[in-house]
């Protein structure tokens, strides 16, 4: 079969950017996780701090599952030089998760129970790293190291449409940080470390996929969007113990892709647009 050269457009020199090609098509999708009731109680301020530990221990949790299928994805290369980049991306996402231990302590985090949106993407990350993937043979049939070459792609196709999401919401909250009780959380995901991470992630996805037909490109596509999808369920599952403000109307409508945001909206949660006002 031939290389894949419509569908996802080379670079200039020739290279395959399936990260950024996916984040594009996508990217729309995810005004729906950062104007989501949690992301916009959290952006002001005023989330309930025991709103914020459940959503802590979940998100360390799953930080915990990209750990691993970050090491899944390491076992399946056969080149040393690559093996060293996905380890070094694992020790990062080790760091965060340690992190978040410390500032918000480790008795939080015993025995948590999952909320099924966390499942759900525990499930998928899982799935994809071990080669349970439509179109793609099951991982005790993968016989050549291209094969298994694959499956890490995937794995990393999965992974990244998360990272991309979290630092794209760490990015537009940067300007929250200020007096906001969650500032670490903000600081952690808007970070530089964090932004290099994500997008050394997706770099290192185009390079796996360089070679992928339009068949393989278009499983990448499919896990991304998948992967998306659970991202932005993980956030509206999130429980409040307030009310909340929300410049939406309607439901979020993923399938019409149909979102409507109310302009000069600031984050204030006030009766009024603070805009109007000064």
């Amino acid at each position: 079969m031939e290389r894949y050269t419509g569908k996802h457009p080379r670079d200039v020199y020739g290279r395959i950017r399936i990260a950024q090609d996916c984040w594009q098509k996508f990217s729309k999708e995810a005004a729906f996780a950062l104007y989501t009731p949690f992301i916009v109680s959290l952006a002001s301020g005023n989330l309930n701090v025991e709103s914020f530990r459940q959503f802590v221990a979940q998100d360390v949790y799953l930080l915990n599952i990209f750990a691993h299928a970050f090491e899944l994805a390491e076992t399946y290369l056969q080149d040393d030089d690559t093996k060293h980049e996905i380890n070094e991306l694992r020790k990062t996402i080790i760091n965060f998760h340690d992190s978040f231990v410390q500032e918000w302590g480790s008795d939080g985090f015993k025995d948590i129970t999952l909320n099924p949106a966390t499942s759900k993407c525990k499930d998928f990350l899982l799935a994809t790293a071990s080669g349970n993937i439509d179109g793609v043979k099951a991982i005790g049939k993968l016989s050549t190291p291209i094969e298994k070459t694959k499956l890490s792609a995937y794995t990393l196709g999965a992974i990244a449409s998360f990272m991309s999401l979290y630092a794209y919401i760490g990015k537009e909250l940067k300007g929250f940080v200020d007096r906001n009780r969650y500032k670490k959380w903000i600081e952690n995901y808007s970070s530089d470390r964090f932004q290099d991470f994500s997008l050394q992630t997706g770099y290192l996805l185009n390079r796996l996929s360089d070679s992928f037909t339009a068949e393989e490109l278009d499983i990448i596509e499919t896990l991304y969007s998948q992967g998306f999808k659970h991202e932005i369920d993980f956030f509206l599952a999130q429980p409040l113990i307030q009310k909340a403000v929300v410049p939406l109307s309607g439901e979020h409508n993923l399938e019409e892709r149909q979102l409507m945001i109310f302009s000069e909206f600031n984050f204030s949660l006030a009766s009024v647009d603070s805009c109007l006002l000064g």
